[in-house]
């Protein structure tokens, strides 16, 4: 368990769920779905982390999360994994991985034969609120994770509590509840 490591994502996460919803309060979707992204990814590494999991650089930890803890029964039983754990990280990777599948778009925008589409004329507000919401749900399951766990330092605890009021300030800000 690292603790640390944890503490540091879990910040990070928090640091980008507030800009993604003024993003998205600003109608400014591509960097809303990004922000997303980067949120709901550092809480997933977050999670790895407070597991002891190692994982090298990536932008699929939802991914490591499935792979290498949940379908791993070994992993599993080490951990000491509860039913209630168990769902909430299968319900973590279940909003993560559409949010980590949009990889550099949100960026960088889609090459065609003939031109560049900028990530503005594709991220609407329909679909960065639907995204928005998956971070949402996501970021929920990885705070549910974090309070099912039997022991935390105190500094983590308060932190969780954090990134959960804004979770529920955003669900209700945005309708996404």
């Amino acid at each position: 368990m690292n603790s640390d490591r944890a503490l540091g994502r879990l910040r990070m996460a928090l640091d980008d769920l507030r800009r993604c919803v003024r993003s998205y309060g600003l109608g400014d979707y591509p960097d809303c779905v990004f922000r997303s992204q980067l949120s709901v990814g550092n809480a997933c590494k977050a999670v790895l982390s407070i597991l002891g999991i190692e994982f090298e650089r990536t932008h699929f930890p939802s991914h490591i999360i499935s792979e290498n803890v949940l379908s791993d029964v070994n992993t599993v039983k080490r951990l000491n994994l509860n039913r209630r754990q168990i769902e909430l990280l299968v319900t973590l990777v279940a909003y993560a991985s559409p949010l980590e599948e949009q990889r550099a778009m949100p960026r960088y925008g889609w090459e065609t034969e003939n031109e560049i589409l900028p990530p503005s004329e594709i991220y609407r507000k329909q679909l960065a609120g639907s995204l928005l919401g998956n971070a949402l749900r996501a970021l929920e399951a990885a705070c549910g994770f974090f309070g099912a766990l039997p022991t935390l330092p105190k500094e983590l605890v308060e932190l969780v509590s954090k990134v959960e009021e804004e979770v529920v300030s955003a669900s209700k800000e945005f309708g996404k509840d």
